[in-house]
C-alpha cells in the first residue's frame, strides 16, 4: 500500500475548494492544510483546516513531512501560479500530482503540481511538464507535449502531436489540429479553431455569437 502523503494546498479561492475535494476522494492523499501570502490570511481556519501564511509555513510544517499543490488560477499568463511554485520549491518542499479518478490518464511522462480534474483522456504518448491545470472534459491526443506552466480550459480537444509551449491559456470548447506547435504564452480564447502554428505571446480569439435583436419573450 502506497504510503499516505500530507498534503498542503496554496490558495484559499474556489479552485482551492475544488482541490480540496479532489484530495479528500483520494485515499493515498491526506490534506493537512490551507497556505496564502501573508495579506490574505485573515483568520487561522479556511473550510475547516488550518490556514498559514507563506512566511511561516516551513515552521508550523517542515517540508521534509509534507508535501503542495498550488491551487491558482491562469492570472498573468499563469505566472502567478509559477512564482508560488517556485517559492515553495526553493523553500524545500515536494509536490503531489493530483488526477481524478474519473479521469483516463495514459500519458508517457509527467513532472510535478499537475491537477487533472475529472473526465480528461489523455492519451499514450503524452508529456506533460510542471504546474499545469487541466480542467474538466479534455482530450489530450497521443503524442502530444503540454509545457510547464499551463492552463487547459473544460472540453477542449488537442490532437495528436501537438506541442502547446510553456504558460499558455486554451480555453473552452477549443479545438488544435494534429501537428500544430503553440509558442509560449500563448492565449487561445473560447471556441477558437487552430488549424496552423502560432508564434509566441499569440492571442487568438473566436467571433462572439451575434445576439438577436428578437427579445426572448416574443418567441412561440
Amino acid at each position: 500500500m502506497d504510503k499516505i502523503k500530507k498534503v498542503i494546498i496554496f490558495g484559499i479561492g474556489q479552485i482551492a475548494e475544488l482541490v480540496q475535494d479532489l484530495i479528500e476522494e483520494n485515499k493515498t492523499l491526506e490534506l493537512q492544510a490551507f497556505c496564502a501570502d501573508k495579506e490574505f490570511v485573515i483568520k487561522n481556519k479556511f473550510n475547516g483546516y488550518d490556514l498559514v501564511s507563506l512566511d511561516q509555513v516551513v515552521e508550523k510544517f517542515p517540508p521534509r513531512e509534507f508535501y503542495f499543490i498550488t491551487a491558482l488560477s491562469y492570472s498573468n499568463l499563469n505566472q502567478n501560479r509559477e512564482s508560488i511554485y517556485k517559492k515553495l520549491k526553493n523553500l524545500g518542499y515536494d509536490f503531489i500530482n493530483l488526477i481524478s479518478e474519473k479521469s483516463i490518464f495514459k500519458a508517457d511522462t509527467i513532472g510535478e503540481n499537475n491537477i487533472i480534474f475529472e473526465l480528461n483522456n489523455i492519451q499514450k504518448g503524452v508529456k506533460i511538464g510542471n504546474n499545469c491545470i487541466f480542467w474538466s472534459g479534455n482530450h489530450i491526443g497521443h503524442h502530444s507535449t503540454i509545457e510547464d506552466n499551463c492552463f487547459i480550459s473544460s472540453h477542449t480537444v488537442i490532437s495528436g502531436s501537438v506541442k502547446v509551449g510553456a504558460n499558455s491559456f486554451i480555453g473552452v470548447n477549443s479545438t488544435i489540429r494534429d501537428n500544430i506547435s503553440i509558442g509560449n504564452k500563448c492565449v487561445i480564447g473560447a471556441h477558437c479553431l487552430i488549424l496552423k502554428n502560432l508564434d509566441h505571446n499569440s492571442v487568438i480569439r473566436a467571433k462572439q455569437s451575434d445576439i438577436s435583436k428578437i427579445t426572448s419573450d416574443k418567441l412561440v
